[in-house]
């Protein structure tokens, strides 16, 4: 365990970009496998698939909102600012990769 906390450790100081890239690589672990848990979370699928916009795996993050569009429209939260709606953000993410899904977003109980 100490040893991978220290390797963690050594990538975050030796390279930003680095430590960027294993960040989102284990976000991505992360919300796959929230995915294969719930199917149907929405908000994981919108982080899923901005992620796999910033990996330029645009083909997957627009089935990702493709899927998201056959399901129930749902609010979603945002940090900051009134909830958007899942539809919404799916359609204008597709139209405009990677401008409408920035925001964090977590579903609506």
């Amino acid at each position: 365990m100490m040893r991978i906390t220290l390797s963690i450790l050594l990538l975050l100081t030796a390279s930003p970009a680095l430590a960027r890239a294993e960040d989102l690589s284990g976000s991505r672990i992360l919300l796959e496998q929230q995915l294969r848990q719930s199917p149907g979370d929405a908000a994981a699928m919108v982080n899923l698939a901005r992620i796999y916009v910033q990996a330029g795996r645009t083909s997957k993050a627009h089935r990702l909102y493709r899927e998201l569009l056959g399901m129930e429209n749902v609010a979603l939260d945002r940090a900051a600012g009134p909830p958007v709606w899942s539809h919404w953000l799916a359609a204008e993410a597709i139209k405009n990769t990677g401008k409408a899904a920035k925001v964090k977003l977590s579903s609506r109980p």
